[in-house]
């Protein structure tokens, strides 16, 4: 069934990140010490913790040591921020129960935590030393939500350059890519889902990148998941090959996201072999001429500003989600995607999502 909110939500991405990243860029250099020492973290969850993941590049390219992790881990990790480094916590709401918490705890260490969300006002900006607000109108929840991760990806990429006290040239061109990338990654979609590859309930979506390529496929995944539940995994492309091949069926279909970074190449391994398994199309990011990967990608971003790649391979996912999810569910912007139960996971997830504890120790 069509759906316009999430096409709507994807399609006015480049004109929100053409329109924000300056604001971005000022709000991070408020945010961040002139003189800021200590290690880079960042973090939340879901979409937060994935973004973080596949924003690593950007620190990467200025120098930073930077880390990425999920509130669980850095509010309790027993080696995660000390006091004198800066965490990043991220929460497009700033409510996120477990995210504050992780905020209070890691204040409370001597963290310097900044908050990047967009209620000036919430929980998240109140237990945060500095914040960064995300100037923009979050589309509703009731579908796979989109704006919401490349704002907080270039956000993630304004506060590197404000680390390292220079811009990276790159993101100057970023917004443009994205318009002209956006139908294509539609028509990869598309061809892929109608030319080539059947979708029914029976399949499944595998999705496989390594390091901050890792985050990019966790993210694809939650698409599917929030998408009524849609059976999707995201695997590193190492561990992958390590006993979840034997998973594979011909009704599934896997994307390899082989990404420009130094782990790219074994995405590119996956993209050759796995064919003989199941529907494989890949997201290519590399420069390397593979032409048994090159027959039928997903997208081909080769062409492409490497740092360009963790937005514009999220625009590929999000596609493909919207234009599978408009295949098989029966109405997406119903609970669970119109599909049976559906109120019933929304109250239990509800319940969960709000329970946070008060005793911070």
């Amino acid at each position: 069934m069509a759906n316009a909110t999430m096409r709507a939500d994807i399609e006015r991405q480049p004109a929100v990140l053409a329109e924000i990243l300056p604001k971005l860029r000022a709000a991070a250099q408020q945010a961040v010490p002139k003189t800021p020492g200590g290690r880079i973290w960042a973090g939340g969850c879901g979409d937060s913790l994935f973004a973080a993941q596949a924003a690593a590049p950007y620190f990467a390219a200025t120098g930073l040591p930077y880390r990425a992790g999920s509130a669980l881990e850095l509010g309790f990790q027993h080696d995660g921020p000390q006091e004198g480094d800066h965490a990043v916590l991220m929460s497009i709401s700033g409510g996120t129960m477990r995210t504050v918490e992780c905020a209070r705890r890691l204040q409370a260490r001597g963290v310097r935590v900044i908050a990047v969300t967009c209620a000036p006002g919430s929980a998240l900006n109140q237990a945060a030393a500095a914040s960064m607000q995300l100037d923009y109108e979050p589309m509703p929840r009731t579908t796979p939500h989109t704006t919401d991760y490349t704002v907080t990806l270039l956000a993630l990429a304004a506060l590197a350059e404000a680390f390292a006290g220079h811009e990276i040239p790159e993101l100057e061109t970023l917004p443009a890519r994205t318009r002209i990338a956006l139908p294509i990654c539609f028509e990869g979609s598309r061809d892929t889902l109608l030319g080539h590859y059947d979708p029914d309930l029976r399949a499944r979506y595998f999705f496989l990148g390594g390091l901050d390529a890792y985050g990019t496929a966790a993210y694809a995944a939650a698409k599917f998941h929030e998408a009524g539940g849609l059976p999707a995994l995201a695997a590193e492309s190492e561990n992958f090959v390590h006993g979840m091949n034997f998973m594979l069926e011909q009704t599934d279909l896997v994307v390899p996201i082989v990404d420009p970074g130094p782990a790219g190449f074994r995405a590119g391994e996956l993209a050759r072999e796995l064919p003989a398994l199941a529907e494989t199309r890949a997201i290519l990011g590399t420069t390397e001429d593979s032409p048994e990967v090159l027959d039928r990608p997903l997208v081909d971003l080769r062409g492409e500003v490497p740092l360009h790649f963790p937005i514009l391979s999220a625009l590929a996912v999000q596609a493909l989600a919207l234009t599978v999810a408009e295949l098989v569910c029966p109405d997406l912007e119903e609970p669970r995607a119109g599909f049976a139960d559906g109120e019933r996971h929304a109250a239990v997830q509800s319940r969960l999502m709000k329970q946070g504890r008060t005793v911070f120790r």
